[in-house]
């Protein structure tokens, strides 16, 4: 329960500083982000209703490990093409740890499709239906992408602020 209410309250956090829609964002009489949590649910509800326990978590481990992989690879690129760009965090074992971090998760994405493509299928449309929904959100005009980058980029600087591994080392 307790994590259920963090998400929301990560989520309400999130609605406030991005910006597709200020409903999850609102607090009922209680103080506690009731949208927020009654979309959480009906997700949770119609992700149970689709499968096995076993074949929902084929489907996101599937997911998190592209994404793990891409995350990785990031490291590298983003060195590469900014050499000289502020480093507020090391990476450690660096070139070593993120090299093994994407043959790990190539490894079980390609295991995956082989033993599972069921599941990994699900879990691509799964992560693909994202795309239509920010074309949704952002089908307004030029300004309001503008606007979507600022926002993204001041919710991504939310983010450091919230966790920042310097701190967690003093």
């Amino acid at each position: 329960m307790q994590q259920s209410l963090q998400v929301a309250g990560y989520i309400m956090r999130w609605q406030k500083k991005v910006c597709f829609s200020k409903k999850p964002a609102e607090l009922n009489k209680y103080a506690v982000p009731g949208n927020s949590l009654l979309m959480q649910c009906v997700w949770a509800c119609l992700l149970v209703l689709s499968g096995t326990f076993d074949q929902l978590t084929d489907m996101i481990i599937f997911v998190m490990f592209l994404f793990y992989g891409a995350t990785a690879l990031g490291v590298f690129i983003l060195r590469k093409k900014m050499p000289d760009a502020p480093r507020p965090y090391k990476v450690w074992g660096y070139p070593v740890v993120p090299a093994i971090v994407i043959i790990i998760a190539a490894g079980l994405f390609v295991n995956t499709i082989i033993t599972k493509p069921r599941e990994a299928g699900f879990g691509l449309i799964l992560m693909l239906t994202g795309v239509p929904m920010w074309y949704w959100f952002n089908r307004k005009e030029e300004v309001r992408s503008r606007e979507s980058v600022v926002r993204i980029k001041s919710s991504l600087q939310f983010l450091f602020k919230i966790y920042n591994p310097q701190q967690d080392r003093e």
